[in-house]
């Protein structure tokens, strides 16, 4: 949603009570009752699911000097971007995710104020052409626990993902204090019995499917993977393989 949506949402909502209150002064007419219900139905299909994008919290940022971005991307500014919010698919809409406080943030109707969305509400978000699941788990006792947003690198009969997480580090020299936000990404495999395991080396991702080894480890050394140089690469191409095997 462009920021020209969200003036036009306001509009719109504004339109609407106008009418519904001008329909509502008299019910002697059917006439009232059917532009009545057209509006509300209007409502609810059209502007309804748009206020769901507005009701979460507001959103402080970071103070002081910064030596890099605490968010995804390496400029601290919005982005146009996709966000699938209680189920409803939302297009354009400013977007920058926090890697320190684990939050998709946007721009009100206002243009100016900040607001976070609620996280167990996003299912799905596309930033700078990089696509990101939430991931709700569940324990032995069916407790759902929310693991947070990762990044989708890969979506076949496993999924690679990757879970993008920055610290903040407060540095104080003689140039005065300042916060760095250094970069952690974590590896993972999500299986078919939505078990999700953490990789750390080719060995690890082999060792999850015995009655491929001998074939994964020639096609890793025929094509010169290596996951300490290239993880995301790596973990594709193994993801790309054990789909054309598993047939």
């Amino acid at each position: 949603m462009l920021v020209a949506d969200m003036r036009k949402l306001v509009n719109q909502l504004s339109l609407f009570f106008i009418m519904l209150g001008l329909s509502m002064t008299t019910h002697a007419q059917r006439a009232d009752l059917v532009t009545e219900q057209i509006l509300v139905d209007h409502f609810n299909h059209k502007l309804s699911p748009q206020i769901r994008l507005f009701n979460g919290p507001s959103y402080l940022g970071y103070g002081g000097k910064l030596l890099s971005s605490p968010y995804f991307s390496k400029e601290i500014k919005f982005d146009e971007g996709d966000v699938v919010y209680d189920g409803y698919l939302f297009k354009k809409v400013p977007l920058m995710y926090d890697l320190v406080k684990q939050k998709l943030i946007s721009l009100a109707a206002d243009s100016v104020s900040e607001f976070t969305f609620i996280n167990d509400r996003v299912s799905y978000f596309k930033l700078l052409d990089r696509q990101f699941i939430n991931l709700p788990r569940k324990d032995n006792k069916g407790t759902v626990s929310n693991t947070g947003f990762f990044e989708q690198a890969y979506n076949g009969k496993i999924k690679v993902l990757i879970k993008h997480d920055k610290q903040v580090k407060d540095i104080v020299d003689t140039y005065g204090a300042r916060k760095d936000f250094p970069l952690k990404s974590e590896y993972f495999v999500l299986l078919a019995n939505d078990d999700l395991i953490k990789i750390n080396s080719e060995k690890s991702f082999i060792n999850l499917f015995p009655s491929l080894r001998n074939e994964m480890k020639i096609y890793i050394k025929k094509n010169q993977l290596k996951f300490k140089k290239n993880p995301v690469e790596t973990l594709v191409e193994l993801g790309k393989f054990y789909d054309r095997s598993s047939n």
